[in-house]
């Protein structure tokens, strides 16, 4: 009989946090910017690629038991400031 192996690594989900955090900071930086008025579209870049890694990285079940709201937040600050920026649904 064999086992199917259900559980992620620590490492794995470990990685999956961090790349959260990562995008929830590139956020933080996005908004320091836009604030300061300094370096808003080399943040606004940085944040779509962290939003990227999370989409492609994170399994969906994974990203709907974190922070989730982090997704859409740093998904609609995007679609402020690119404006060739179509957002999480027309992806």
């Amino acid at each position: 009989m064999s086992s199917v192996k259900y559980a992620r690594t620590s490492e794995e989900v470990a990685g999956y946090i961090q790349a959260y955090v990562e995008l929830g900071n590139r956020l933080a930086n996005a908004r320091e910017a836009l604030r300061s008025g300094e370096g808003l579209v080399e943040k606004v870049g940085e944040l779509r690629i962290w939003k990227e890694v999370v989409l492609e990285t994170v399994p969906l079940g994974i990203r709907e038991a974190l922070k989730k709201d982090i997704l859409v937040d740093a998904d609609e600050f995007i679609s402020k400031h690119d404006p060739r920026y179509k957002g999480l649904r027309e992806e």
